[in-house]
């Protein structure tokens, strides 16, 4: 039972941390929002929020899906097969920087 209790409050802890860094996070986005704001005018704040979605896209393009897959999958093979973490990490690594190289060649940059 005491192992039980030891695991719910490491859980408990890391719940707590994830939440006040996410409070944190919301709150400089609206303060510099409200920055941006402040000092540009509609036009720009209009550039401003077109690029931030356009960069919002690309960058759930760019990581295939793997920032919620990947905790998961090391978690997994951290206790049934330890030495396939590391090549699985070099594969998540790998995966976007390939892509980015297969486009810009393709796009001359």
């Amino acid at each position: 039972m005491n192992e039980v209790n030891h695991a719910l409050q490491r859980i408990a802890s890391g719940a707590g941390t994830v939440f006040i860094g996410t409070v944190i996070s919301m709150l400089f986005s609206f303060l510099s929002v409200a920055v941006i704001a402040r000092f540009f005018s509609k036009a720009e704040y209009g550039v401003f929020s077109l690029a931030l979605t356009i960069l919002s896209v690309a960058l759930v393009i760019a990581t295939m899906g793997f920032q919620s897959s990947l905790p998961r999958e090391v978690a997994f093979y951290r206790e049934k097969e330890p030495s396939r973490i590391g090549s699985l990490i070099l594969t998540v690594l790998a995966l976007p920087f390939s892509a980015l190289v297969v486009f810009s060649l393709k796009n001359n940059y």
